[in-house]
């Protein structure tokens, strides 16, 4: 929770920052008592989902929502671990391990870096602690 808290920090003093929960063991940011809309957008484990559906790199803002925004012109968005409904089914339907190895995971995160530095989406991105990639 501390880059939570740091994220927090930097968004009051003005800047846009980006939470992205990629703990997949335990995810954090949903204790830490922030705005969020009334139903939860998709996250990054539903993003990864939807590339392995499709072969197709999703558009991130379908994936984040924005949680602050403050007087001095700090946003806070958030990018969730999974939608709460149909997440923990994306999480174990996940094959990471394939992810990497057939199907170009490692450009699929370059795209998404590169959407999160785009002028639409938020550009400085802090992100949960991210455990190793589990094998299968």
């Amino acid at each position: 929770m501390a880059l939570a808290n740091v994220g927090y920090q930097l968004a009051q003093a003005g800047r846009t920052v980006l939470l992205v929960d990629f703990d997949l063991e335990a995810p954090g940011l949903p204790t830490f008592n922030l705005q969020r809309p009334e139903r939860l957008p998709p996250g990054i484990v539903d993003y990864v989902h939807d590339y392995l559906t499709t072969n197709q790199a999703p558009s991130v803002a379908d994936y984040l929502y924005r949680s602050e925004s403050f007087p001095n012109g700090g946003n806070l968005w958030v990018m969730p671990l999974a939608d709460p409904t149909t997440g923990t089914r994306a999480l174990s339907g996940n094959n990471w391990q394939d992810l990497y190895e057939r199907r170009n995971g490692f450009l699929l995160f370059e795209e998404l870096k590169e959407q999160w530095r785009s002028p639409s989406s938020p550009t400085t991105s802090l992100s949960i602690p991210v455990p190793a990639i589990p094998t299968c």
